[in-house]
């Protein structure tokens, strides 16, 4: 390993070469962010304020007999300092500056004899290489479109960093340009530590990236990985499928997937230490493995997507038979996952994953124990899909405070070595949940919260939908009927429509009022046209000549109003309703009702 001081000259020497490896990140630098900060400090730095810009981690690399480094941190700041000179060279050749003739070597290698480049100083990343390498290749370059065979989408960011360091210089001359390449060769300088194997670079990539926030926790952990890449099949597709899945929340997905073996709320300090540990302690290709199933699952939750199409299912392995063959646990599996996504409620995530492992572990058609372990983990899911429902959709309670006991609950029902042990895992998380800080908020804070609730189709349709759904059949009822069907552009079955009891049309300029959810109603698309908008007494004719559309909400409706001998809805009795509702759902809901 060797360690020095280098400024952009000597590192764009003759001989070296560079390539940043198809495994890192795109080259990502905004001209509204990154570009001009870079711009701001070029533009200072002097002979006795130099420029430093980090460390450039390199690993000697061969391939056709020629000798070239590997970017395995710098790519960023490398790619945007060749761009600049691409720029200048560019400027340069315009204005038959005396710098046309020095530049193109620092940024390609040129054949004398034949004219032309024959290999680029910096093989930049795969996302823009290709536009990249047409900038080197054309100095005439129109600064308008690249040609058809380059992505445009991909060049989009490429393009707009050259026009943006075009634009700095436009009122440049030769002075100007001698100066600003004086500053980038000769006053800009990087610590270079240059390794000769793959792990040796990765070690020194961890250390330096590992404690500051720049660099996502999934970069630390893709370089690890790729630095076993032999040993891993098609790492680098898959890798890209489980960013993509994780969308942008990649960092919750590796926090949740350390909690199954450390059982603690794992924060971003220790979070790269216990990967890297799994990383080792499982052996890289079986890591891969456990992460890839453990994102589908995240995905399948995060984008309503857990079905039983193979496309979509965790794994489509015999081990998931006790799953997608039991329809009856599948559909409360689903129904559960569905509500906590709709919650935007994630901590009970491994939990639930760890209770899944469990059913595979210990599955067995006949054994009283599975039985009894299915048994409760249906109900944990209840527990979970109720108590959120309480605490954090229709209250406001922080979620800190429960965090580790999900944690720990995790790490023992993964662990868990027989069916029994999982049935107490299970147990006692609902007890902690229920006795714990967090605990549930009470029936007042919920009712105040609760009749307030608004119809917005535009916003929280799929919740009143939700809640029409569990009034109907109750949340610890396998489902029928469904009417909140989330998968469904709509959320709500196409059988159904939610209906405003008394018309909008009478309540001009009070939506607050008759969007309130004491004034709305689940009804079936053909009951909603027989009723339209007439007055409520005919309303509840109509209501129970269909028999109240086998709708227990209806059925209530019907009753309040009869029993109350209402001609009227009131904006008085839409909140007396509004508050028998948020009553009766903290009843349906509260999972340890007596």
């Amino acid at each position: 390993m060797k360690f020095a001081r280098k400024t952009i000259e000597e590192l764009f020497t003759a001989s070296n070469r560079y390539q940043v490896p198809d495994y890192q990140r795109g080259y990502a630098w905004k001209k509204s962010r990154e570009l001009e900060d870079f711009w701001a400090d070029l533009c200072e730095a002097s002979a006795e304020s130099q420029l430093y810009l980090g460390a450039l981690i390199l690993q000697k690399k061969r391939s056709d007999d020629n000798e070239f480094w590997q970017i395995v941190d710098g790519q960023q700041r490398i790619t945007t300092i060749s761009l600049l000179l691409v720029v200048c060279r560019n400027l340069a050749i315009k204005n038959k500056w005396p710098q046309a003739n020095t530049l193109p070597s620092l940024i390609a290698s040129q054949n004398i004899a034949a004219g032309g480049v024959t290999g680029l100083r910096v093989e930049v990343g795969q996302n823009i290489n290709p536009a990249y390498r047409y900038l080197v290749e054309h100095p005439e370059w129109d600064e308008n479109n690249f040609p058809s065979y380059i992505d445009g989408r991909r060049a989009r960011i490429l393009k707009s960093n050259y026009l943006h360091l075009m634009q700095q210089m436009e009122a440049y001359d030769e002075k100007s340009l001698a100066n600003l390449l004086t500053k980038i060769l000769n006053h800009t300088f990087f610590l270079v530590i240059e390794v000769e194997e793959e792990l040796q670079a990765f070690d020194i990539f961890e250390r330096t990236n590992a404690r500051g926030a720049p660099l996502n926790i999934g970069d630390l952990l893709k370089n690890r990985l790729f630095a076993n890449a032999d040993s891993i099949p098609n790492l680098q597709s898959r890798w890209d499928k489980i960013v993509t899945e994780s969308d942008s929340k990649l960092p919750r997905v590796l926090k949740y997937f350390t909690a199954l073996f450390y059982g603690q709320d794992t924060g971003r300090p220790v979070l790269f230490q216990h990967l890297r540990d799994l990383v080792e302690h499982m052996t890289p290709p079986v890591f891969m493995d456990r992460i890839e199933e453990f994102a589908r699952f995240f995905n399948s939750i995060d984008k309503h997507t857990f079905t039983k199409d193979p496309s979509h299912r965790i794994a489509n392995t015999p081990e998931y038979t006790f799953l997608y063959g039991d329809e009856i646990l599948f559909l409360r599996v689903k129904r559960s996952l569905d509500a906590l996504q709709l919650f935007k409620v994630y901590i009970g995530l491994p939990a639930i994953y760890a209770g899944l492992i469990c059913l595979q572990r210990f599955y067995s058609p006949n054994s009283n124990a599975y039985a009894k372990l299915k048994k409760e983990y249906i109900r944990t899911l209840n527990v979970l899909e109720s108590f959120h429902f309480i605490n954090n959709q229709i209250c406001t309670e922080p979620t800190n405070k429960i965090e580790p006991i999900y944690a720990k609950s995790t790490k023992v029902l993964y662990e868990a070595s027989t069916a029994a042990e999982a049935v107490v895992a299970l147990k006692k998380l609902q007890q902690d949940l229920k006795g714990g800080d967090g605990g549930l908020a009470s029936e007042q804070t919920f009712v105040t919260a609760f009749k307030e609730l608004i119809y917005s189709p535009s916003e929280n349709k799929p919740d009143i939908a939700y809640i029409f759904d569990r009034f109907n059949q109750g949340p610890f009822e396998t489902p029928s009927i469904s009417i909140y069907e989330p998968q469904h552009e709509t959320v709500i079955n196409r059988l159904y429509e939610i209906e405003h009891i008394s018309p909008k049309s009478t309540w001009e300029g009070e939506e607050d009022v008759v969007n309130n959810i004491g004034n709305l109603l689940v009804l079936t698309k053909k009951t909603n046209r027989q009723v339209d908008n007439k007055i409520l007494s005919d309303k509840i004719k109509i209501y129970k000549g269909n028999h109240f559309d086998n709708l227990v909400p209806v059925k209530d409706l019907v009753e309040f109003v009869e029993k109350k001998k209402i001609g009227l809805l009131t904006p008085e009795i839409i909140e007396e309703r509004a508050v028998a509702m948020a009553r009766k759902a903290y009843k349906i809901w509260n999972p340890w009702q007596d």
